[in-house]
């Protein structure tokens, strides 16, 4: 919004097809809540919607139609990063909660972003953008919707996903937990193979 964008609109279910009790749970969840995106009964459309989600409201054909756009991300940091994020969102001592627990107690938060761009197992994703390589298929898609440099020079104003990591702790904790490797290289196989990601290394 800040650089000229809209708010999120059309995403919540018109007032006219919702109960009594709906309308007084609506009105209160959006009052309580910062996010207006956040799940509830009464959203059509929310954040990290699963594209079968969506399909099923807007119907296949408009579906097809869509220029479909998501990100892809490097598995082996994705799984550091949501190590370090629900440790930091729960209040969790890592002492608690070592890196190989939370892989092996909640293995399916590593598969998450291929349940939202797939339906019955196929992606159905028509521009797919690396997060490491996210200026580039920027500039890509914009070719694709003939925006020359316009929709590149938009998203070089925005900051997004600053973690602050140190890549040297980052290593180390696939240093003394290798089977870590091992269970992101199976649960996230087609990542690896279709986008070419590699497991860290480093010299012993």
């Amino acid at each position: 919004m800040k650089h000229g964008g809209r708010p999120p609109q059309n995403y919540l279910k018109p007032w006219r097809k919702r109960q009594r009790r709906e309308v007084l749970d609506a009105s209160l969840h959006f009052i309580k809540r910062k996010n207006p995106f956040h799940q509830h009964p009464s959203t059509y459309y929310f954040d990290h919607m699963r594209a079968k989600a969506i399909r099923s409201r807007v119907g296949a054909d408009i579906f097809s139609s869509y220029l479909k756009i998501a990100i892809v991300r490097d598995p082996f940091d994705y799984a550091l990063s949501r190590y370090r994020f629900t440790l930091k969102q729960n209040k969790i001592d890592p002492l608690s909660m070592t890196f190989g627990r939370f892989l092996t107690d909640m293995p399916e938060r590593l598969v998450e972003n291929r349940r939202i761009t797939e339906i019955d197992g196929v992606s159905v994703i028509d521009h797919m953008i690396r997060f490491e390589d996210f200026e580039n298929g920027i500039r890509q898609l914009s070719e694709k919707l003939c925006l020359g440099g316009e929709l590149l020079n938009t998203f070089r104003k925005v900051n997004a996903k600053k973690s602050g990591r140190n890549p040297k702790e980052d290593l180390n904790l696939y240093k003394i937990t290798p089977e870590a490797i091992l269970l992101i290289e199976i649960l996230c196989k087609k990542d690896i193979e279709d986008f070419g990601y590699t497991a860290p290394t480093w010299t012993p």
